[in-house]
């Protein structure tokens, strides 16, 4: 029972300076690497992600600029419904601009 505990809590031989986050990568519960190096740099997914919902606001907006029509299993999507999207996508996209500062 012990055993079980130590390895849920992410502890090694009861020493609390041990203690390792679930959440952590693989590389730095196994100790491969240091915490530093393994880290995912914030300012790198914050610029990633929001590029990425930029291109997807873009290619919305291509979609009513050109006129294009979208059917998903026989079904037309309305030209509202990428208003919205490049609306929503914008706004996530400018948020997430500004959240790496």
């Amino acid at each position: 029972m012990a055993v079980a505990m130590a390895l849920a809590s992410g502890t090694t031989k009861g020493s609390p300076k041990h203690r390792i986050p679930p959440w952590s990568c693989y590389c730095c519960r196994v100790g491969r690497l240091r915490r530093e190096t393994c880290r995912l740099n914030r300012n790198a997914y914050m610029t990633v992600s929001a590029t990425l919902i930029l291109i997807m606001a873009i290619a919305h907006l291509l979609r009513i600029i050109l006129g294009s029509q979208v059917a998903i299993g026989g079904l037309s999507i309305p030209f509202w419904a990428s208003w919205l999207a490049v609306l929503v996508a914008s706004a996530l996209a400018y948020f997430g601009f500004m959240q790496k500062r």
